[in-house]
């Protein structure tokens, strides 16, 4: 038999891994990008898995400072995009433009080319201003086989009655955050509208036009809330298990909400007042006023630069569910502990695309929670 046809014969009888092994394979290098590009190239099967995993999940900010190779990225990816077989893959897409640096405009012009091509996208998060006229035409080009379940929307124009439009395109949606508008019309929202809602994220405009969610976990408020305010949420959201208020609140306001809602265990405000030992006793006094509550971390933002140690002691010993309490000041960040005789410095978070605010707490506080309710009980047995 000639040499060329035993090669041949060889080759095709060269067994195949499963598509199972070769993506368990590619899992174990799915945070090494360059061997992943260099999968690319050893055979049409792991090529098909590498490509996977390298365009799962897309966060992009061409100008940033931060991310220097953001800008060749997003370039690479528009280069012959019509025909990227890899935009298939793509589950997470996050595009950033920072407005205070120098950028190109037209990298807000080529995004409109990549949307419609995200067919299986399932997060999209967009924080960037649209061209002039090209706000409105956004929204509509989310493919609608996309089976969209999480959308972030920031510096994004709408005209309202586009989001009844979105959840008619889009009905498996279940965390939504727009933080320009209004967007809802001026009619009020049924329950009906946005059955499947688990996080919201609206101006406190918006907030008011809905006038029952309650299948609603998590809700974070942009705009001023105070006590009527405070009072439609509690009505509106029954349940709420975190909350978010991005401007100083009513102290009043907060005793409301609070009172109202027994599932709240986070809750995040901004302070902007100067006499920083004033604050932990009223939100103490806020937050603990009724006696099922189940708060178990606090976190405030304030625009002083110190803290009074009893007045945070006070907070812990009004509100008995609370074992974590965060104070952002200008120049630090402090966390306190019920067990701890001192705060401890946070080191700046960094901003993920797709986490919510407390996701980034909560390994934290539930541990907290288990080493306080252990040192009860071990409290509780020597007194037996």
């Amino acid at each position: 038999m000639p040499a060329s046809s035993r090669s041949q014969n060889a080759a095709t009888c060269q067994p195949v891994l499963p598509f199972e092994i070769l993506f368990a394979i590619t899992n174990e290098l799915a945070d090494d990008r360059k061997t992943l590009l260099v999968l690319l190239l050893v055979s049409p099967s792991f090529n098909k898995c590498a490509l996977g995993h390298i365009y799962r999940e897309i966060c992009l900010s061409p100008n940033s400072p931060l991310g220097l190779k953001d800008g060749p990225r997003f370039r690479r990816l528009l280069h012959g995009i019509e025909t990227n077989p890899g935009l298939r893959f793509v589950r997470s897409f996050a595009f950033r433009i920072i407005p205070c640096f120098t950028y190109k405009k037209d990298n807000t012009n080529q995004i409109l080319r990549v949307i419609p091509l995200l067919h299986n996208v399932r997060r999209l998060s967009l924080d960037f201003a649209p061209p002039e006229g090209a706000g409105c035409a956004i929204l509509p080009l989310i493919p609608r086989s996309a089976g969209l379940t999480s959308l972030a929307l920031h510096q994004h124009l709408c005209r309202p009655g586009d989001l009844i439009r979105l959840r008619e395109r889009h009905p498996m949606l279940t965390s939504l955050t727009v933080t320009s508008g209004p967007l809802l019309a001026d009619a009020a929202v049924q329950p009906s509208t946005f059955p499947n809602l688990r996080s919201l994220g609206l101006l406190v405009e918006d907030i008011l036009r809905i006038t029952s969610l309650p299948s609603l976990l998590d809700l974070s408020v942009y705009g001023t809330v105070d006590v009527a305010a405070a009072r439609h949420i509690v009505g509106a959201f029954p349940v709420l298990r975190t909350l978010s208020l991005s401007v100083d609140p009513a102290f009043g306001a907060i005793s409301s909400l609070t009172a109202g809602l027994p599932r709240l265990e986070y809750l995040s405000a901004s302070v902007d007042v100067h006499d920083i030992g004033t604050i932990p006793g009223d939100y103490a006094r806020a937050v603990s006023a009724p006696a099922q509550s189940k708060l178990k971390y606090l976190r405030f933002r304030t625009s002083n630069h110190s803290y009074n140690y009893d007045d945070v002691r006070f907070v812990f010993d009004s509100v008995k569910t609370m074992v974590v309490l965060d104070m952002i000041l200008d120049f630090e960040e402090l966390r306190f502990t019920r067990d701890l005789a001192q705060p401890s410095k946070l080191a700046r978070r960094s901003s993920k695309a797709w986490s919510q605010w407390w996701e980034q707490e909560e390994e934290v506080v539930e541990c907290a929670v288990l080493k306080y309710e252990s040192s009860r009980t071990m409290v509780s047995g020597h007194n037996l």
